[in-house]
């Protein structure tokens, strides 16, 4: 599959790559499940839904491949590593020069989204074509300030503008390592074009900035946000 294995967008010295899960064919799956390692397979027998494994395969082997189409790495070589919070890193014994590209990955619905550069990052995407009643979870992802911007909207606007928030929240807490359990309404994602983030506002420990930004890649019913670190 060739299409995944040149970055869409450049950005910030930031390669980002698309792709859908559609488009996978059987033999590429079979493929990717091969690329497992041992804790990925560990990690797949625990996951129990059939849409979710085919994510999971799916999602792990265009990561794998893409690092190592990239960096010329072969495969047996590359190993992951996570912080307490789940982020990623990964590792080469063959390229150690490798381990100081920072990546990040999301998928929903039928997308996989991949980021990788030379700073930190996070990326998220977002179906916004699901049936979750998202007025129930304002209050948990907004601040007084939003909530007030985000009322004025006309309701027609509200579903993507929520979204599009969120996608944006989701990426900052992923360039930070934070987990789900940090407290959204914290993160500042007013619905501006673009945010810049003080990283000291939502984390006391960083330093710096970051600029968080959204990715418009015209997918119907799809939003994307990328947050990484300016200096």
């Amino acid at each position: 599959m060739p299409m995944i294995l040149s970055p869409i967008l450049s950005l910030a010295e930031i390669d980002i790559y698309l792709t859908r899960f559609s488009e996978i064919k059987s033999s590429n799956l079979v493929d990717f499940h091969k690329l497992l390692s041992e804790d990925e397979l560990l990690r797949l027998d625990l996951i129990k839904s059939k849409e979710a494994k085919y994510a999971y395969i799916a999602s792990r082997g265009l990561l794998r491949k893409i690092i190592c189409c990239n960096f010329q790495l072969d495969n047996n070589s590359l190993d992951f590593s996570y912080s307490s919070d789940g982020k990623p890193r990964f590792s080469c014994l063959t390229s150690p020069s490798a381990e100081s590209k920072k990546f990040n990955l999301s998928h929903s619905g039928d997308y996989f989204i991949l980021a990788i550069g030379e700073v930190e990052l996070g990326i998220d995407i977002q179906f916004t074509g699901g049936n979750i009643l998202f007025y129930r979870m304002l209050h948990n992802i907004l601040d007084k300030q939003e909530m007030s911007e985000f009322s004025k909207l006309p309701l027609h606007d509200q579903n993507k503008a929520f979204y599009r928030i969120w996608s944006r929240k989701e990426s900052v807490l992923k360039y930070l390592g934070k987990g789900l359990s940090y407290p959204m309404p914290k993160i500042m994602a007013s619905l501006s074009p673009n945010i810049e983030v003080d990283l000291f506002l939502i984390n006391s420990g960083s330093t710096g900035r970051a600029i968080t930004r959204d990715l418009d890649f015209q997918l119907k019913n799809y939003v994307s946000a990328i947050t990484w670190y300016v200096g």
